[in-house]
């Protein structure tokens, strides 16, 4: 992968995800800007109403903003107000994740957009095959 990141995850996403990754969907790729931007479902898994957080990257993976959907954030305050969460969900909060995002740099995670130094690499199988993938189909 030419990145790789760790997204930050809430306080609610950790109540609901305490045992488990969550999912990344809704990957947009803004071929005219170069940027993407993602969804991260941080809802209840059994609601499957896709709410989550917004992350919107420029082409350079800098994360321009963060956002949630109208459904994380009517759960979020929910949680909020019966005190299953501390912090009222703010766009200050919000936008504090982004200095929270790791990106992996081939050896370590690190703090900036950075790419990783082994994404030229061929991908072997467990049988030793090399994986031929298309770049232009990831996104």
């Amino acid at each position: 992968a030419l990145y790789y990141l760790l997204l930050p995850i809430t306080e609610y996403g950790e109540k609901l995800f305490s045992n488990g990754p969550r999912l990344v969907s809704n990957i947009e790729d803004y071929k005219q800007t170069g940027g993407i931007s993602l969804l991260t479902l941080e809802n209840n898994p059994a609601e499957n109403k896709g709410g989550g957080l917004v992350f919107a990257f420029d082409k350079n993976f800098n994360c321009i903003y963060i956002s949630t959907n109208t459904f994380y954030s009517e759960n979020y305050n929910k949680f909020f107000d019966a005190g299953l969460v501390k912090e009222k969900l703010t766009f200050e909060k919000l936008q504090n994740f982004r200095n929270k995002i790791l990106f992996w740099d081939g050896e370590k995670f690190v703090y900036e957009p950075t790419m990783n130094k082994y994404h030229n690499q061929k991908f072997i199988d467990a049988k030793g095959n090399e994986i031929k993938l298309n770049v232009n189909n990831i996104l």
